[in-house]
């Protein structure tokens, strides 16, 4: 008999059991077990201090080391415990989520479903991903993570993940065949050129013994015609077969259109799920996160106000929270107040600024002088606040009166059921955002 094993759904020993007793009883309110997530824990452990004979530059840049050595206890936290240019890829760093990872589990291992979790930039999504495939790895699906680009071709996609699929897992090999159980992947039945979405389905229906998880990161990046309408005839070939292989998949909202506009059959198959802006208890749990592996502490005041001016992004919290703990570590203060908040929100709009094309940058410069000036901050607040896209009916009508006028900053989002319009480019939003919270 094969066992198939599950995120959390396992008979024998498995890395989650240490968790059966402190799992709390509003994440299982049946008490079954099935689909319970460990809770987030706080590190409660100190970074080790840098050591002398660390490797660093020569002459004056030592010395400067040397003499910031007593602060980098402090620092260290802004490295380890804020990391906005960098997705969380450990459960007890990420803050909250824990419903919403609930959902996406459920969908894979008890419903079968390929899953389509969307949201605008700086939400979240990677980390979420990232999560994923470490809760999937230790219950051993053989999971294979790929960040999509502009040029990801579908056959070197699936062959790769092919090839980390061993002749192990192979139903129809011969287990008497030697060396067959040692080497060798379902890549070798592969075509060596391009394939089909046909042949490559042949392949994969053979997969028995173990439950394979494809993660397809960045998807909005990847070209519609070359890699995304192959995926979607691909999710209804393993799902028509009952094939061991599904796909979670992280992109924007459109993702879920492409996939189901183009294939309407294999709506059944799929299931879209939206990312969140983080509530203020969740943003209050990243803070205490951050906290924990540091000496600074942020007061109720400066906690309140990322709350506020981030608005629930993470992104936009690990800025703050990094650039308000140096300065804090650099002025020697042990507490982060509001004052150290105002000075990094002032750092993270030149920080985002920077990252703007300079056609960006001027448009909103010049508009800010503008009759639009209030409008495109309101929209900016509703794109911050609605996952990236404008849909108040009101806040709309007014940007296709002025679209002529406000094209180089926004415009409607392409088959948007909605009629929703956003922001060309991303961080604009964001950044207008921020800088109505930037004190007089």
């Amino acid at each position: 008999m094969r066992l198939i094993p599950g995120f959390l759904r396992r008979k024998t020993k498995s890395p989650f059991d240490e968790f059966e007793s402190v799992v709390p009883a509003d994440i299982d309110p049946e008490g079954s077990g099935a689909f319970a997530l460990p809770p987030i824990r706080m590190f409660d452990a100190r970074p080790a201090r840098l050591r002398r004979n660390a490797v660093g530059f020569s002459g004056s840049a030592n010395r400067l080391l040397r003499n910031a050595e007593s602060q980098l206890g402090n620092a260290r936290v802004s490295r380890s415990g804020f990391t906005p240019s960098q997705p969380v890829a450990d459960l007890q760093r990420l803050a909250g989520r824990t419903e919403l990872m609930r959902r996406v589990i459920r969908s894979i291992e008890d419903q079968d479903l390929h899953v389509v979790l969307y949201g605008d930039r700086g939400i979240g999504k990677t980390s979420l991903l990232k999560v994923i495939n470490d809760l999937a790895t230790r219950a051993q699906y053989l999971v294979h993570y790929v960040s999509c680009g502009q040029s990801a071709s579908f056959c070197e996609v699936f062959r790769s993940l092919a090839s980390r699929i061993p002749v192990l897992y192979d139903g129809t090999a011969d287990p008497t065949e030697g060396g067959v159980a040692r080497s060798g992947s379902l890549a070798d039945r592969l075509p060596a050129d391009d394939y089909s979405v046909s042949q490559l389905t042949d392949v994969l229906s053979s997969i028995e013994g173990v439950r394979v998880l494809l993660i397809l990161d960045e998807f909005d990046r990847s070209d519609i015609e070359a890699f995304r309408r192959p995926v979607g005839e691909l999710i209804k070939n393993l799902s028509d077969r009952s094939i061991r292989l599904q796909l979670l998949i992280g992109g924007v909202a459109e993702n879920l259109t492409d996939l189901v506009s183009y294939i309407p059959s294999i709506r059944r198959n799929i299931v879209g799920i939206g990312v969140p802006n983080l509530t203020a208890d969740e943003v209050d749990e990243m803070v205490n996160i951050a906290e924990a592996q540091g000496t600074i502490r942020f007061d109720a005041a400066a906690r309140e106000r990322i709350a506020t001016v981030s608005a629930g992004l993470p992104y936009l919290v690990g800025l703050l929270g990094q650039h308000a703990t140096l300065l804090a570590s650099d002025a020697g203060d042990d507490i982060i107040a509001v004052t150290h908040v105002d000075r990094a929100l002032a750092i993270a709009c030149d920080d985002i600024s920077s990252r703007l094309t300079l056609r960006c940058s001027h448009a909103l410069a010049q508009h800010e002088r503008s009759a639009y000036a209030d409008l495109i901050r309101r929209a900016a607040a509703e794109a911050t606040l609605s996952g990236g896209v404008i849909v108040d009916s009101a806040l709309v009508a007014e940007l296709r009166r002025h679209g002529d006028r406000l094209s180089d900053l926004v415009g409607p989002v392409e088959d948007d059921p909605r009629g929703g319009w956003r922001f060309h480019e991303d961080g604009a939003a964001s950044l207008v955002w921020l800088k109505s919270f930037l004190p007089a």
